[in-house]
């Protein structure tokens, strides 16, 4: 089940999480970076914004997600207070 995620470049930050689905299979359905972009909130999109797949759950309670910008891997990490 492909999950993409969509990040900025210089921080990491996951701006935004997708996922399409073929409702005559209910399975998931791959896309392709551009797809992935077309669909973000403009307001973001003067960012520096690339996307990774990953099969990464929700965060847990207190978490957020982000990109490490050197692997390109999705990890967990505790919200700023």
């Amino acid at each position: 089940m492909p999950k993409y995620y969509v990040y900025d470049t210089e921080t990491g930050e996951v701006v935004h999480s997708h996922e399409v689905y073929d409702v005559t299979s209910g399975q998931s359905m791959p896309c392709s970076s551009e797809e992935v972009l077309a669909v973000v909130d403009e307001s973001l999109r003067d960012r520096s914004l690339d996307v990774v797949e990953a099969n990464v759950d929700r965060p847990s309670a207190g978490h957020l997600l982000r990109v490490d910008t050197t692997s390109g891997a999705v990890v967990q990490e505790p919200r700023s207070e």
